[in-house]
């Protein structure tokens, strides 16, 4: 499964138990031997995210991570969510990078569903470093400040699981 941690039950949807304002959510930290088989699937050779030496001379404090592969986890949640779903498109607004092995946490809220077209607004954030303790080891604990990394919108034809 693509998402470590997900925020809810995995579970498929019924189209009719939609609501405007309804939430997707996933956890994710992006290690750097996920970067090095992102970049080597598409062929992105941009050394700023494999290279401490080209990111801080790219004015960066550390290697980032590709914002298409943030954006990635969108389509993940929704067909996750709803299986059969196909997706139609996708707006994306990069707000911050995100360094290598940070955690980020995916949002996709489904704004208006027409029939079987739903429109979603998606936002992914960039969370505080965790502190591991008993409950929930190596995840990130206080979500209180959050940094938007990237948001945008999604279209996306959905399956009733009913029909």
């Amino acid at each position: 499964m693509l998402c470590n941690v997900f925020d809810f039950p995995v579970q498929a949807r019924s189209l009719t138990s939609l609501i405007p304002g309804n939430e997707f959510h996933c956890v994710r930290q992006f290690t750097a031997e996920d970067v090095e088989t992102f970049l080597k699937i598409t062929g992105d050779a941009n050394l700023i995210h494999t290279n401490s030496a080209a990111a801080i001379a790219a004015g960066l404090q550390a290697p980032i991570l590709p914002g298409i592969m943030l954006a990635s986890l969108f389509p993940a949640i929704i067909g996750t969510n709803f299986p059969g779903a196909i997706y139609l498109s996708q707006t994306l607004k990069f707000r911050q990078p995100a360094t290598v092995e940070s955690w980020v946490r995916a949002t996709v809220r489904l704004e208006k569903l027409s029939g079987s077209r739903a429109s979603f607004a998606t936002e992914c954030v960039l969370l505080p470093t965790p502190t591991p303790n008993k409950d929930k080891v190596g995840t990130p604990q206080d979500e209180s400040t959050t940094t938007v990394l990237l948001e945008g919108q999604a279209l996306a034809l959905l399956k009733d699981i009913n029909s």
